[in-house]
C-alpha cells in the first residue's frame, strides 16, 4: 500500500504539478473495519 501511495504522489507532483500531502486518515475518516486508511490530498 505504501509503495502505491508513493507512486500516486509522484504522478501528482511530477506529471500533473499538483502538490500533495500523503498520510493516514484519522479514526473518524478511515474505512469501517479497516486498521487504517491512507490518502494523498
Amino acid at each position: 500500500v505504501l509503495q502505491i501511495l508513493e507512486l500516486y504522489r509522484r504522478i501528482y507532483e511530477e506529471y500533473l504539478a499538483v502538490p500533495v500531502i500523503k498520510g493516514r486518515k484519522s479514526e473518524l475518516e478511515k474505512f469501517a473495519g479497516g486498521l487504517y486508511t491512507t490518502t494523498v490530498e
